[in-house]
């Protein structure tokens, strides 16, 4: 079955795919041993820079998370 086939039947029976991908993988990192639920808890950080531009070059960038807010 192909993963549109997939979504589209997901969709009809749950409320979202999103919602369905967000469920299936807090039951997988629930599901997982102490140290490879750490490594799957790192892997979903994400960070984000701002970079400042003058001239067309780089000159800087800062680091946005959550603590920065």
């Amino acid at each position: 079955m192909s993963a549109a086939a997939w979504r589209s039947l997901l969709t009809i029976h749950c409320s979202s795919y999103n919602r369905f991908v967000t469920v299936a993988g807090r039951a997988l990192r629930n599901s997982l041993n102490e140290k490879e639920r750490a490594v799957a808890a790192r892997r979903g950080d994400s960070a984000l820079k701002y970079t400042t531009y003058e001239n067309g070059v780089p000159v800087g960038f800062k680091a946005i998370n959550e603590e920065s807010k």
